[in-house]
C-alpha cells in the first residue's frame, strides 16, 4: 500500500469557517509534538555522558546511529547521511595484555562520540568535507572514517580535544603547517602521512604539532594515562627535509671561539638552527648555541664558547644539529607531568625520518616509577599505584611492536630528540633500525632496548649530555643505581642502554653523561625466548627453536666512542650460558677523558668496566685520559675486570689513568677461590701510574708477541 506524505498545510487556501478552525488545530498539534522532541532532544544531551561536557557537541538535528550487525556507524544530518566502516575489534586474541592497551587506548576515541566526521575525500579546511558541514574547532572529538583521506594543509591554533584515524591524514608537503592536539590515535586500518621518502615535507616549509594542554592527564576518561601524545597501531610516514645530523671538527676550539671548522661541509643547515658541542672534559661542558652564519665548512655561532674543547691527539669533539622541519612538542614544558608523548603500540608499519621530538616524554626519572594500578616492592621503594609516573611515555617510544626478523623493521633515521625527562629513543620488544638520530640533554637514557629480546640497529647516533638522577630527591636511599624489581631501569644519565644484547650498536658517538656511555645489566632480567633467527650462530648451542635473551651474546658493538663521561662501557650481569663457551666481543672502541660529570655524581671513572659479565673480548681499543683531575685522590682506571669475568684484551693502547688495568677486582668482589686471569695480548700500556693492579700470574697472563693475536680466536 502506498501512502501519500502528510502535509503541514493545504495546497489550497479554504473558503469555509469549520475548515479554518480544522486546520489550526492541526497547527497547534504539530507544534505540540515539536516542542516534544525538542525537549526530549535537550535532556539527552544534559543528561547524557558527561565525557562530552568538556567537548564540543553535535548541533541539534544531526543522530551518530549504529547499526548493532553490521558494525557499521552512520551519521546523519538533514537528510544527508555519513555511513562509516569501523574497524574490527580482534586484535590480539592471544594476547590479553596487548588486547587491554588496544582496547584502552581505542576506548579514548570512540566512533560515538566523534563532533566532526569526514563525509568524504577533501581538504581539511573544507566544510563540505564534513559531515557537520564546518570545520572541526576548539575541543572537537574529530574521526577520519576508514577509505577516507583528508589533506592538511592548515595552520590551526585552536585545540582539538581528538583525533582519530581510521583512514588517511595527509599533510601538505609545500605548506607550512600546524596542528594543535591532546590526543592522536591511529587505528589499525588508519595512515599519519607527514611526507614520503619521494615527496617528504619541503626544505622551506614546517610542520608542527604541539600536543595540548589540558591541564593534569584526565584518570576517569583514561585510566591508563595513554592520552596527550600520537598513539598508533596503524601505518605512520614521517619525513622531513634531510640534513646531515653531526659532524667531527677539523680544528679544536678553544674557550671564546665563535666560528668553528668542521670537516666538511653540512648538507642543509640553516641561519638560527639549534647546535650542540659536544665537550671534551668531563662534566656538562657541552654548549647549546644557534647558528649566526655559514660558509662552506665554517659555522659561526650566536655566542662564544666558555670553555675549551681540546681532545687527545687524532680525535675530535663534534657539533650536532638539533632543528628539524618537521617538529612534535608539548604545549606545557614546565610541568612533566603535563607533557606529550609518541608512542607506536603492536605496529611496526613505520618510519620516522628527519623529525624534532621537542620537550617531550611525561615519565620522569628523576622520581620513582609509579604505574596505575600495579604497587611494586622494590629493594629501598615501593610504588604506590596511583599512577604518579607511568612507565612507557617517552619521546619516541616503540611498544611491542613485534620482533619478527621475516617482516622489515620499523625506521627511525635522522631524527632529534631536545630536553626529555625520561627516555629519549625506545625499542621496547620490536624490531626498529635506528640511524643518524641525535639526543640531547635526556635525563634518564638518550636510546633504550627496554626488556632484553629487541632486535634492530643502532648506527651512527649521537647522544649528548645527561645530568641523570644522581643522589637527589626520591633517588637519595638508591643513588644511581637501578632497581630491576622495580622495573625501573636507566635513571642515572647514559647514553645507550640496554636489557638484552641482540641490537647492533656501532659507529655511535657519545659524550658527557653523568653515569655511562654505554650500559648492558640483565640483572633479573626475565628470561625471554627468542627465535634462533633472530640470534647469532655463536649463540646457538642445542636444537630447541627458541634461545633464552639472557643467553645471548653481544651480536655486536663496533667502532663506538665515548668521552667525557663518568664510565665509557659498563657490562653487569650479562653471562651468557655456560655451555655456549661463547664471548661478548667489543671492538675498535674509542673511549677518553673519564671523570665525574655531576659533583654528586657517581665515584668512580672507568673506561671500561667488566662484572659478572661472563667471556669478554675487548679488541682494538684506544682508552685514553687527559683530562685535569677534578679529584686527584680518586682513582681513574682504564679496564676494571669485577667479579665472574674472563676478559681478553687484545691490541689495546691504554694510557694516562692511575691504573691501566685492574685486573684484581674479581678477587676484591669474591672470586678468590676462583680466579680468572686477564689475558692481555699485544696491548700498549704508557703513561699510566701503574699497568696493572697485580702481576700475579694467577690474577694476570700477558701476551707479547704476533701468536697472542691468533690464540683470541
Amino acid at each position: 500500500m502506498n501512502y501519500a506524505p502528510k502535509q503541514l498545510l493545504p495546497s489550497v487556501k479554504p473558503t469555509s469557517q469549520p475548515a479554518i478552525h480544522y486546520w489550526m488545530s492541526r497547527c497547534r498539534k504539530r507544534i505540540r509534538s515539536f516542542t516534544l522532541i525538542l525537549l526530549a532532544s535537550t535532556l539527552v544531551v544534559i543528561l547524557g555522558d558527561t565525557a562530552w561536557s568538556s567537548v564540543e557537541r553535535p548541533s541539534f538535528g544531526e543522530a551518530i546511529v549504529q547499526n548493532s550487525q553490521t558494525k557499521s556507524t552512520s551519521l546523519s544530518r538533514k537528510g544527508t547521511e555519513c555511513v562509516l566502516d569501523r574497524p574490527a575489534d580482534q586484535m590480539h586474541p592471544d594476547n590479553a595484555g596487548m588486547r587491554k592497551e588496544h582496547r584502552a587506548l581505542l576506548a579514548l576515541v570512540p566512533v560515538e562520540r566523534a563532533t566532526y566526521i569526514a563525509r568524504s575525500d577533501g581538504s581539511w579546511s573544507n566544510p563540505s568535507t564534513w559531515c557537520q558541514g564546518r570545520v572541526p574547532g576548539k575541543n572537537a572529538d574529530v574521526l577520519i572514517p576508514m577509505s577516507t583521506t583528508v589533506t592538511y594543509a592548515a595552520q590551526n591554533t585552536e585545540a582539538l580535544h581528538t583525533l582519530r584515524i581510521d583512514g588517511t591524514l595527509k599533510f601538505s608537503t609545500n605548506q607550512t603547517t600546524k596542528l594543535v592536539v591532546d590526543t592522536i590515535v591511529v587505528s589499525p586500518t588508519g595512515t599519519w602521512s607527514m611526507g614520503t621518502a619521494s615527496h617528504p615535507i619541503a626544505n622551506n616549509v614546517t610542520a608542527t604539532v604541539i600536543f595540548a594542554d589540558n591541564g593534569p592527564i584526565d584518570s576517569k576518561w583514561d585510566p591508563l594515562q595513554l592520552s596527550r601524545g600520537l598513539l598508533s597501531h596503524g601505518i605512520v610516514n614521517i619525513y622531513g627535509a634531510a640534513k646531515t645530523i653531526f659532524l667531527p671538527l677539523a680544528i679544536a676550539p678553544k674557550k671564546g671561539t665563535v666560528t668553528l671548522q668542521l670537516r666538511q661541509e653540512p648538507m642543509n643547515w640553516h641561519v638560527g638552527d639549534i647546535v650542540v658541542l659536544t665537550g671534551s672534559q668531563p662534566g656538562r661542558t657541552d654548549e647549546v648555541r644557534t647558528i649566526e652564519a655559514l660558509s662552506g665548512t665554517n659555522v659561526t655561532l650566536n655566542a662564544p664558547l666558555q670553555y675549551d674543547c681540546i681532545p687527545p691527539t687524532g680525535l675530535s669533539v663534534y657539533l650536532a644539529n638539533y632543528t628539524r622541519n618537521i617538529v612534535f612538542k608539548s604545549a606545557n614544558i614546565q610541568d612533566v607531568s603535563r607533557r606529550g608523548h609518541i608512542m607506536f603500540m603492536h605496529s611496526n608499519r613505520v618510519s620516522v625520518n628527519y623529525a624534532q621530538m621537542y620537550e617531550l616524554g611525561r615519565t620522569n626519572k628523576a622520581q620513582w616509577a609509579d604505574d596505575p594500578g600495579i604497587i611494586r616492592q622494590g629493594n629501598n621503594h615501593t610504588t604506590q599505584g596511583k599512577g604518579l609516573n607511568p612507565r612507557g611515555r617517552y619521546a619516541l617510544h616503540f611498544h611491542f611492536t613485534g620482533t619478527d626478523k621475516g617482516q622489515p623493521p620499523a625506521v627511525v633515521r635522522g631524527n632529534a630528540v631536545y630536553n626529555s625527562p625520561g627516555w629519549g629513543f625506545v625499542n621496547h620488544e620490536s624490531y626498529v633500525t635506528m640511524e643518524d638520530n641525535a639526543a640531547y640533554n635526556v635525563l634518564g637514557a638518550a636510546f633504550v632496548g627496554e626488556d632484553g629480546n629487541e632486535i634492530g640497529t643502532m648506527a651512527h647516533n649521537i647522544a649528548i649530555g645527561s645530568d641523570g638522577s644522581g643522589k637527589l630527591g626520591y633517588r637519595k636511599s638508591q643513588g644511581p643505581h637501578n632497581d630491576p624489581a622495580l622495573l625501573d631501569m636507566w635513571h642515572g644519565g647514559h647514553g645507550f642502554a640496554f636489557r638484552g644484547q641482540a641490537i647492533e650498536v656501532k659507529y655511535n658517538v657519545c659524550s658527557n653523561q653523568a653515569a655511562s656511555c654505554y650500559v648492558w645489566n640483565n640483572w633479573d632480567v626475565p628470561k625471554i625466548p627468542m627465535p634462533r633467527a633472530n640470534v647469532p650462530l655463536k649463540a646457538i648451542v642445542n636444537n630447541e627453536p627458541f634461545v633464552n635473551s639472557a643467553d645471548v651474546p653481544i651480536t655486536m658493538f663496533h667502532h663506538n666512542e665515548a668521552f667525557a663521561t663518568t664510565v665509557g662501557v659498563d657490562l653487569d650481569d650479562v653471562v651468557v650460558a655456560p655451555s655456549s663457551n661463547t664471548r661478548h666481543l667489543l671492538e675498535d672502541l674509542t673511549i677518553w677523558n673519564v671523570g665525574p660529570v655531576k659533583a654528586d655524581g657517581w665515584g668512580q671513572f672507568l673506561g671500561i668496566t667488566l662484572k659478572y659479565a661472563g667471556h669478554v673480548t675487548i679488541q682494538n681499543a684506544r682508552i685514553s685520559n687527559n683530562s685535569n683531575r677534578i679529584d686527584p685522590h680518586q682513582v681513574y682506571t682504564g679496564i676494571a675486570v669485577g667479579p665472574g669475568t674472563d676478559a681478553q684484551v687484545v691490541e689495546a693502547n691504554i694510557n694516562g689513568f692511575n691504573r691501566a688495568i685492574d685486573n684484581l677486582a674479581g678477587k676484591e668482589g669474591g672470586d678468590a677461590q676462583l680466579p680468572i686471569p686477564t689475558l692481555v695480548i699485544n696491548s700498549t700500556l704508557v703513561n699510566n701510574e701503574s699497568k696493572y693492579a697485580t702481576t700475579d700470574p694467577t690474577y694476570l697472563k700477558e701476551v707479547v708477541s704476533s701468536e697472542g693475536k691468533e690464540k683470541v680466536k
